[in-house]
Order: C-alpha cells, then sequence, then structure tokens
C-alpha cells in the first residue's frame, strides 16, 4: 500500500491541492496531521477556503485526519492557538459540522508506523501504553 502523510497544511491548501491534482491517483491512502488552520497575515476567507477544501477532502475514504493544535482550538471554539479569532472559528464552524469533526483521530496506525500531529502525550493516552497492542488493534 502507498501512503501519502501531509503535515501542518495552515491555510496553504493551494499546494496540497496542485499536488494532489498531480499524485493524489498514487496513493491507497492519505494521511494529513492537522493543523488545517492559521497563517500568518490571514484573515476569515482564508479560513473559509480551507474548510470548504477540507470537507471536500472528507468525501474520499482514502484520507485520514489527524487532529493539530489547531483543529483543537476551532473545533472547541478555544482561543488556545496563535492566528486563533472569533471570525474564523464561526466561519470554519459554519461548514463544518459535528460529523466533520468526528473524522478527526488523535493518531493512525499503518504500516507499523504511529501518525500524529505532535507526539503521543501520557497524560492524554495514559503512561502504560502498550504500542504492540495499538498496533495490533488497527
Amino acid at each position: 500500500m502507498k501512503t501519502l502523510v501531509w503535515p501542518d497544511v495552515h491555510q496553504r491548501i493551494h499546494i496540497l491541492d496542485a499536488f494532489l491534482r498531480d499524485h493524489g491517483h498514487e496513493f491507497d491512502q492519505r494521511i494529513f496531521l492537522g493543523d488545517w488552520f492559521d497563517a500568518y497575515y490571514d484573515n476569515a476567507l482564508h479560513a473559509l477556503s480551507a474548510a470548504t477544501f477540507l470537507k471536500k477532502l472528507m468525501q474520499d475514504e482514502r484520507n485520514v485526519f489527524c487532529e493539530g493544535n489547531h483543529d483543537v482550538s476551532y473545533r472547541y471554539g478555544i482561543d488556545m492557538c496563535p492566528g486563533w479569532t472569533q471570525e474564523k472559528n464561526i466561519i470554519i464552524n459554519q461548514v463544518l459540522d459535528a460529523a466533520d469533526w468526528q473524522r478527526f483521530v488523535p493518531f493512525h496506525v499503518t504500516d507499523n508506523i504511529i501518525c500524529s500531529h505532535a507526539g503521543m502525550h501520557p497524560e492524554v493516552f495514559g503512561s502504560d501504553m502498550d504500542f504492540d497492542k495499538i498496533r495490533h488493534e488497527f
């Protein structure tokens, strides 16, 4: 199986879109490691474009979406990341609904590789994580 892993989009959807147009068909699985939103000097229209693009990608079952800290910020409406604004929060959540946010996972295991946005902290996953067990459960 051929897998694409793409980290930290940060609203640079034109780059991702061009790559997927040219090469997306080559991959059986595409794992996105989060942080779809917030970029330097962005605005609500950039967030709207990113959310609309993300919603379209969610229609393809090959795509896996790991949750990044910026995604969490907008999912729960919490100002915890640089760039977060209430205006962007409203626009993003007009596009993405609860079912869309449910597509995000804290990590994904593929081919004995654990993919996550920024690691797996024991406070979230437990200090006695059994990675062999996790690997076999997926």
